[in-house]
């Protein structure tokens, strides 16, 4: 039986939509953030997204009981865009919902830019073989990138013109 998330949302049978972030969104995010980050963003960060003009902040929305299970945050100056930030809440995790929203966020760049680049973890298993099978390769690495713990994140990145 699957586990009460007291939510009314039973998080193996909630279906998604992909849309774009909106104001009354960030207090759930930033939820999620805290949730799945050792060094979360401040709330006031993802307000901050909202009215950045680069900035392109997508929700991965349940259905038919509207509720936030995950997001992304990507900045895009062309020819490039970096995706800062990734996050399904724990609930929703491995149902294909990260696959899902990795495919909106670079579907939404197709024809804008040539590159895209991101950052992770090394210890990220999950998240690196995500990305590999999307099509990412590894570009380098930044020693002692993240905080709490300290560790190195391999830098990978990608061609969507050769994709």
């Amino acid at each position: 039986m699957p586990k009460s998330t007291g939510t009314g949302v039973d998080p193996m049978s909630a279906d998604f939509i992909i849309r774009p972030a909106r104001e009354l969104d960030t207090s759930a995010v930033h939820s999620i953030e805290l949730e799945q980050f050792s060094h979360p963003w401040p709330l006031q960060q993802f307000h901050r997204e909202l009215i950045l003009p680069f900035s392109r902040f997508l929700i991965a929305e349940t259905l038919p009981v509207s509720r936030i299970a995950g997001f992304s945050i990507t900045w895009v100056i062309p020819p490039t865009a970096e995706i800062h930030n990734i996050a399904i809440k724990g609930e929703y995790q491995g149902r294909g919902l990260g696959r899902k929203l990795l495919t909106a966020v670079l579907d939404s760049l197709a024809g804008e830019v040539d590159e895209v680049y991101l950052e992770v973890r090394t210890s990220n298993r999950k998240a690196i073989s995500l990305y590999e099978s999307a099509g990412f390769s590894c570009a380098g690495l930044r020693k002692d990138y993240y905080e709490n713990p300290p560790e190195d994140a391999w830098v990978y990145h990608l061609r969507l013109d050769q994709k």
